[in-house]
């Protein structure tokens, strides 16, 4: 049995585009089966007003960044599941409980680049989630391919 990781879909097209061909890039010939997490939340900044009725069980396959994996994964013939969470005010939480949860043995997670001294700490979410989890976290740099 292959591997299980978790890509949280939780930054911008673009960006999880790096993040999905970096899946592919480690994981492959491991047999991975991923799991895409997106968030619904107060403060979403995809949400469209398409989505204005969108549900955690009713729409988390509709979203950009979720699609961008999505089309990745089934291109490469990689299983996956797609899974919504909703968050109140601290994106982590869904996060680090989905590894849990999950029992994944990786997450791959996006990190943008940084002034010099940003470069000490990474985004709130990033950080959050690699001091909370116990699996390795993949941080996947922006521009990495």
């Amino acid at each position: 049995m292959g591997s299980k990781v978790l890509v949280p879909a939780i930054s911008p097209s673009a960006w999880m585009q790096s993040v999905a061909d970096t899946v592919l890039e480690i994981e492959r010939g491991g047999d991975p089966t991923v799991v895409v997490l997106t968030l619904v939340g107060e403060f979403d900044g995809e949400r469209t007003a398409a989505d204005d009725e969108r549900t955690v069980e009713t729409g988390p396959t509709n979203r950009p960044a979720v699609t961008t994996v999505t089309e990745r994964l089934t291109a490469a013939e990689v299983e996956y599941v797609v899974e919504g969470r909703s968050f109140a005010d601290d994106e982590a939480d869904p996060i680090v409980a989905a590894a849990t949860e999950h029992d994944v043995d990786r997450i791959y997670m996006y990190a943008r680049r940084r002034s010099p001294a940003g470069k000490a700490v990474f985004g709130s979410i990033l950080q959050e989630v690699v001091t909370a989890v116990t699996v390795p976290v993949v941080v996947v740099p922006s521009g990495s391919t």
